[in-house]
Order: structure tokens, then C-alpha cells, then sequence
């Protein structure tokens, strides 16, 4: 058995974000915006704020080849975890 925090380094790019952004402003900013229970169940806002997040972190071209890197990548994995 084995945890996802204990294989991304102290010092990778990722942990720093992560310490640097307080995640839990996004829920205030789309309050507004998000009525939970109409319609199906939304991505988690913050997850859509990520996802972006690492593509330009990581100059990748394209969200299709971020979410293929993100479902192989450790570091992108634990970025995802909400906390």
C-alpha cells in the first residue's frame, strides 16, 4: 500500500501552488453561478480551476493531452485531491 503524498517530493512545483492558493476562495467566487441541485452533478469547481491550472504550469498544448497525462502522473493526481 502506498499514498500519493509520500511520492511527490516536498519541493515539486505542484505542493508549492498548492501551499500558495487558497482553493476554498473559488466556492465563493461561483456561488453565484452554480445551483447544485438542478441538473446533473457538476465537475467540482475547484477541479476546473486545476486542470487548467497544470496546463499552463506544464506548457502542455492541449486539455486532451493534459487529462491523458493527468490520469498517468502521480503529482497531477495528488494536485486533484481535494483537501
Amino acid at each position: 500500500m502506498f499514498c500519493t503524498t509520500d511520492m511527490v517530493p516536498q519541493d515539486h512545483l505542484l505542493r508549492i501552488a498548492d501551499k500558495a492558493i487558497n482553493w476554498n476562495l473559488i466556492y465563493g467566487c461561483v456561488v453565484d453561478t452554480h445551483i447544485p441541485d438542478h441538473g446533473r452533478t457538476s465537475m467540482d469547481q475547484v477541479m476546473l480551476i486545476k486542470l487548467p491550472s497544470i496546463q499552463y504550469l506544464y506548457d502542455i498544448k492541449s486539455m486532451w493531452k493534459n487529462v491523458k497525462k493527468s490520469e498517468a502522473n502521480i503529482a497531477y493526481r495528488w494536485f486533484f485531491v481535494l483537501k
